[in-house]
């Protein structure tokens, strides 16, 4: 309540001091920073402002949910018709919180109806919206209010930051996409290190061709990083594969055949979910060479801990990035998943990528080959989410691989999070 009353009491105070010959310029800034506030204005019952000049017989008026007709040489305030703007923000994080803090090991897998009926809310649209949102400008004096309310709510770390004015920050979508400052995430020797900030979800070998997302909740390798294809683009030896083939998705040792590189190793995975709060960069794990780019247009649905708890596939399902490459024990893969409100996915080595575009159909594949291989250096920036969600590495490792994390655990970029005996 307190966050919009500065609001409310600001605008009040610039209607009221606002000079009759800068009341153009005064009601442009108003209608900006009311832009930011569609939604919010629209719950709160917030009614139209109109102000009249004594000495003028011209009107200007700026709209906020239902218009309403105000006597001339007067200014009516936003008059609150019910509690929903508060109720709304309380519920909101009270579900976010009890997602995080009930959401237990425990829970059990949604059915398949209420999966169909999750799937079938428009959150591709919604999250279309909000990437409308969070780019729009912010007047300098709202940004410390507004930024603040959000650090304080997912507990950012501003000292971190690059830049720790948050009026410096024109809009949301600047803040979820700060930088840090340099040194402040070293990056550990070892040949792999962890993607991201975030919440261990799960690790581990990957056990005829299933991966688990988080404990007793699977989903399918080749249903999750499609069929490999680009073994053939690289190496004219390999088998020909027939994408008509089912046999390949089914028999999960000739799956696996064509995707690693040697026999005396086994495929492992990695799964960091990125809340809210945490830093929004994610950076290349180790020195590997991406060959090949295969994005899956798919559901946006939320990657949070309890939902990757009830719904099964929940990876296979979202819109989704996959980069193949190799690195120095065999195969190489890194996905950026998309969510809720994340549908917009930046990868810094592929411009190209364009990413929850409402033309792309559920289901559809978009495959590129990199003309010549992309060399990247374990803690260079990879890519970018505009909020929070989901990084998985799959990687080719000899059999004697040690984890040194246990899911749940939180993780910083540059941090260990196994140990390959050395031979």
């Amino acid at each position: 309540m307190w966050f919009f009353s500065v609001i409310f009491n600001h605008l009040k105070l610039k209607l009221k001091t606002c000079p009759l010959n800068k009341r153009s310029s005064c009601h442009h800034e108003l209608s900006s920073c009311l832009l930011f506030w569609p939604t919010v204005c629209d719950q709160a019952g917030l009614e139209t402002i109109t102000i009249s000049p004594t000495n003028s017989s011209s009107e200007f008026s700026f709209n906020v949910g239902k218009p309403q007709r105000f006597e001339a040489n007067s200014v009516t305030y936003w008059r609150w018709k019910w509690v929903t703007v508060p109720a709304t923000f309380t519920t909101g994080i009270y579900i976010y919180e009890t997602y995080n803090r009930y959401g237990s090991e425990e829970t059990q897998p949604a059915k398949n109806w209420q999966v169909a009926w999750y799937r079938f809310l428009p959150l591709k649209t919604l999250s279309r919206l909000w990437g409308w949102v969070h780019d729009l400008h912010l007047p300098e004096w709202s940004r410390s209010a507004l930024l603040s309310l959000y650090v304080n709510i997912f507990g950012c770390d501003l000292s971190e930051a690059e830049e720790e004015d948050l009026k410096k920050y024109q809009n949301l979508g600047e803040f979820f996409r700060r930088a840090l400052k340099v040194g402040a995430r070293p990056i550990h020797e070892d040949d792999l290190v962890s993607p991201s900030d975030g919440k261990v979800l799960h690790f581990g070998k990957i056990k005829c061709g299933e991966i688990e997302q988080v404990k007793g909740v699977a989903y399918s390798l080749p249903e999750f990083i499609g069929l490999p294809t680009w073994k053939q683009e690289n190496n004219e030896q390999a088998p020909e594969i027939n994408p008509q083939d089912p046999s390949l998705l089914l028999d999960c040792d000739k799956y696996s055949s064509y995707i690693s590189e040697r026999k005396d190793t086994s495929l492992y995975h990695l799964v960091v979910y990125l809340a809210p709060g945490d830093y929004h960069r994610f950076h290349s794990p180790a020195d590997w060479t991406v060959h090949f780019r295969r994005h899956f247009a798919g559901d946006l649905l939320s990657v949070s801990p309890l939902v990757a708890r009830l719904v099964r596939g929940l990876f296979s399902l979202n819109e989704r990035v996959v980069y193949v490459g190799q690195w120095r024990h065999g195969f190489f893969s890194y996905t950026a998943v998309g969510a809720t409100n994340v549908g917009s996915i930046r990868i810094y080595i592929d411009e190209e990528l364009k990413t929850n575009y409402w033309k792309n159909r559920k289901g559809t594949q978009f495959e590129y080959t990199f003309p010549q291989p992309l060399d990247v250096r374990k803690g260079d920036v990879f890519g970018e989410f505009n909020l929070g969600s989901t990084i998985v590495i799959i990687f080719e490792a000899p059999n004697n691989v040690e984890f040194s994390v246990k899911s749940g655990d939180r993780i910083l970029v540059g941090k260990p999070f196994l140990k390959i005996a050395q031979k």
